[in-house]
C-alpha cells in the first residue's frame, strides 16, 4: 500500500480526491485505521506527519491513531523514528499504558542484546519523556557503555536518581577509560562512594591529573594514605606507567 511504501503523492491522492462520503462510518474508520498503521509500519515518519498536518489544518481525513500503540510498533520492527513519531504524538490517555509497556521491553532487551533499543532511541527518550526515564536506573550503566558525557549530563539534567551512585561508579571503573568522564563523576558524587579503585583505574590508564584530588577525596574520607599511595604503585608497576611512579615519588619526597 502507498502508506507504507511511503509513496506520499499517492497518498495525497486518497486522503484528498477520493469521496468518503460513500462509505460507512465503519467503512471509514477502518479505512482510517488502515492508513495510520501502513505508515507507522513502514517507518514513513514523512507519510505520518502529512496525515497529522491533513486532520489538523484540513480534515479531509479523520485519521485514527489510537490503534498505533507502541506494543503493535514493536511488532512490525519499525525505524527509531517511527517509534518515537508514536511516543510524540500519543495521547495522554496512551501514554501511561505505553511507557508500562516500554519499560518492560527495555528491560527485557538490554545491551548487549541485539534487540535492545538503539542509543539514538533512548537518547531521544530522555528528552521526550524524562519523568518515565527518572525512573529507570539502567541509563547510566547504558550511558557509560553505549553513550559519551553529554548523555551522562542529559541524566544530571532530567535529575535521575540513580546516576551518582555505587554500581554507576562501579560501571565507570569497569567499562570507561575516559579520564575525563571520572573527573566529572567524582567531582559531584558524594565522596563517600569513592575507595581506592579509583586511584587503580587512574594509575592503570596514566590518569595522572586526577589523582590529586582522588587523593584528597580518600584521605578526606579516612583513607590511609599508605595504602593510596600502595594501591597507586602497584597498579602503575603492572601496567609500566612512569609518569605515574614519578609522580608518587615527588609526593612522598
Amino acid at each position: 500500500m502507498a502508506a507504507r511504501s511511503g509513496n506520499l503523492e499517492l497518498v495525497k491522492l486518497c486522503v484528498e480526491k477520493l469521496d468518503t462520503s460513500l462509505l460507512t462510518t465503519r467503512q471509514r474508520e477502518s479505512c482510517s485505521k488502515t492508513i495510520a498503521q501502513n505508515a507507522a509500519a513502514g517507518g514513513n515518519v514523512h507519510v505520518l506527519e502529512y496525515l497529522h498536518t491533513s486532520r489538523q489544518e484540513r480534515m479531509f481525513f479523520a485519521v485514527d491513531y489510537s490503534s498505533i500503540s507502541l506494543e503493535w510498533m514493536f511488532e512490525q520492527d519499525p525505524s527509531d523514528e517511527a517509534l518515537l513519531w508514536v511516543i510524540r504524538h500519543s495521547s495522554e490517555e496512551q501514554q501511561a499504558e505505553e511507557l508500562r509497556f516500554l519499560k518492560f521491553c527495555m528491560l527485557l532487551n538490554q545491551p548487549p542484546a541485539t534487540s535492545a533499543p538503539s542509543w539514538f532511541f533512548v537518547q531521544q527518550l530522555m528528552l521526550l519523556r524524562p519523568t518515565f526515564c527518572r525512573a529507570f536506573d539502567q541509563l547510566p550503566r547504558w550511558a557509560i557503555q553505549r553513550g559519551t558525557m553529554s548523555d551522562l549530563q542529559t541524566l544530571e539534567a532530567i535529575q535521575l536518581p540513580a546516576l551518582f551512585i555505587k554500581s554507576a561508579l562501579s560501571c565507570l571503573l569497569k567499562h570507561s577509560r575516559d579520564d575525563a568522564l571520572l573527573s566529572w563523576f567524582i567531582t559531584r558524587c558524594d565522596s563517600t562512594l569513592l575507595d581506592v579503585r579509583v586511584v587503580s583505574w587512574a594509575a592503570k590508564y596514566d590518569a595522572v591529573e586526577l589523582l590529586p584530588t582522588m587523593v584528597d577525596k580518600l584521605t578526606s574520607q579516612g583513607e590511609e594514605l599508605l595504602r593510596i599511595f600502595g594501591t597507586v604503585v602497584w597498579s602503575a608497576v603492572k601496567h609500566e606507567h612512569v609518569r605515574v611512579l614519578d609522580w608518587v615519588n615527588h609526593k612522598t619526597e
